[in-house]
């Protein structure tokens, strides 16, 4: 798997992984927050995000809905 950027952060005490990026499937994502949790098992939740001011999205790795995020 190539190199996966991503930045922790701690909203509320919950350590969240954003990494950079959307076009990630679904198996991806959950592949890459399994990697990333067991690298830092401080963090509780991975979000993948588009960060153009034109359309910003943000993905969790599940699917879930995250209002820290």
């Amino acid at each position: 798997m190539k190199n996966i950027k991503f930045t922790s952060f701690r909203p509320c005490g919950n350590d969240t992984a954003l990494v950079s990026g959307i076009s990630f499937s679904l198996s991806e994502r959950r592949r890459i927050n399994d990697i990333i949790q067991k690298k830092y098992p401080t963090i509780e939740q991975v979000g993948f995000v588009n960060l153009d001011k034109e359309n910003p999205m943000l993905y969790m790795a599940g699917g879930e809905f995250c209002a820290n995020a």
